[in-house]
């Protein structure tokens, strides 16, 4: 008699765990599905640029994302759970790849498609240091020495010949400038 109770548990037990896994394959690939007709991808995939700034424009981004995360954790627990028949095992291998992929996957992902953000052509200028030539005044354009080359600068104060500046910003072909504080590092 004992022996036919385990044996019904253990078949009941099976039969759970089968309708587990018949049941997460499917939502997982219909998550999938859905998530992937939300995407937005209407841009060439090789325009870096245009793609991020249709990501930034959708609504929907981060939704798509998280549901094509949570739909490859239903595809690969119901494939697990159909071909081992456990729901311990699903729940340990779906775990482990989904904290292995946060843990492990994101920074290794960030490290290879990372972009440097290094400074190009005219914003190389902000932030460096330069000498007045002629003075520059709040209700005059100066000019300024900055490395080997002369700009035509602003400022909002007085700023007399041969004062040590520091670009804040540009605009067109005239700098924005301010003295340098004593004791600054700024290069």
């Amino acid at each position: 008699m004992e022996a036919q109770e385990d044996t019904s548990r253990r078949v009941m037990s099976e039969a759970i765990t089968t309708r587990v896994g018949a049941v997460a394959l499917p939502l997982g690939i219909v998550l999938l599905a859905v998530s992937e007709a939300l995407h937005p991808s209407g841009e060439d995939p090789m325009d870096h640029s245009a793609v991020f700034r249709e990501y930034a424009e959708s609504d929907v981004w981060t939704t798509v994302h998280l549901g094509q995360y949570f739909g490859f954790l239903l595809v690969l627990g119901g494939l697990v759970t159909l071909a081992i028949q456990s729901w311990v095992w699903t729940a340990l291998v779906s775990g482990v790849v989904a904290f292995a992929y946060v843990a492990i996957g994101r920074r290794y992902l960030h490290r290879r498609i990372a972009v440097d953000a290094v400074k190009t052509n005219i914003d190389t200028i902000i932030g460096r240091t330069g000498t007045v030539r002629p003075a520059v005044e709040p209700d005059r354009d100066g000019i300024v020495r900055v490395g080997n080359e002369e700009w035509r600068a602003r400022a909002s104060e007085s700023l007399p010949q041969g004062e040590t500046i520091v670009v804040t910003a540009i605009k067109g072909v005239t700098l924005t400038v301010v003295k340098k504080a004593a004791g600054s590092s700024v290069p």
